[in-house]
C-alpha cells in the first residue's frame, strides 16, 4: 500500500488479490491509525478502483505477446506494469513510443509492425526478468513471517525506480 498527502487529503493506494482488498484496507487503516494518528472514523470522499492482471510471468516467458499483426498493445494492456511498485506510466510511455516507431518503420520498410515492436520491447521484458525475482521475494518474505519485509520492500522499490 501507499499513502500520501494531496492538499487536505490523504490518498491511500492498496493492491492485492481479488477478495482480499477489503480485509487488507482494514489492516492499512489500523496501521496508519496506530503509527500516524490516522482517523479511521472518517469516511472516504471518493473511492475508486481498477482491476489489473499480474502478467509478469506470461510477459517474461513469452506466453503472452503484446503484438500480433497490426495490433500493438502498450502500457498496462501489454502487461508492462512494473513488478513491485505497480507503476505503469514509465513503461506506458516507453512502450507507446516504441509502438509508434515500429509503425513508422513498418510503413517505411513494408515490414510487419508486430515483429519490429516485439524486437524493440525486448528491453522492457529484460527489465521485468531482472525485477521479477524481487517481486517474488516480497511474497516469500511475507509468507515467512515478514521480519525482513521492510528491507525487502525497500530494495525491490529501489530497483524499480531506476528502470524507466
Amino acid at each position: 500500500f501507499g499513502a500520501h498527502h494531496k492538499g487536505d487529503f490523504i490518498i491511500i493506494d492498496v493492491g492485492g488479490r481479488l477478495g482480499q482488498i477489503k480485509q487488507f484496507l482494514i489492516w492499512v487503516k489500523n496501521f496508519l491509525a496506530k503509527n500516524y494518528n490516522f482517523d479511521i472514523s472518517q469516511k472516504p470522499v471518493w473511492r475508486g478502483g481498477c482491476l489489473e492482471p499480474v502478467m509478469y510471468k506470461q510477459v517474461t516467458s513469452y506466453t503472452f505477446s503484446p503484438a500480433k499483426g497490426n495490433a500493438l498493445l502498450v502500457g498496462d494492456a501489454s502487461g508492462f506494469c512494473m513488478p513491485v511498485s505497480g507503476e505503469g506510466i514509465g513503461p506506458g510511455i516507453k512502450s507507446g513510443l516504441l509502438a509508434a516507431d515500429s509503425i513508422i518503420r513498418a510503413i517505411e520498410s513494408g515490414g510487419q509492425p508486430d515483429r519490429i515492436y516485439l524486437t524493440k520491447v525486448g528491453g522492457i521484458i529484460s527489465v521485468f526478468k531482472e525485477i521479477y525475482p524481487r517481486f517474488k521475494g516480497i511474497s516469500e518474505e511475507t509468507k515467512a513471517g515478514g521480519h525482513s519485509l521492510p528491507e525487502v520492500l525497500r530494495d525491490a522499490y529501489h530497483s524499480t525506480l531506476r528502470m524507466f
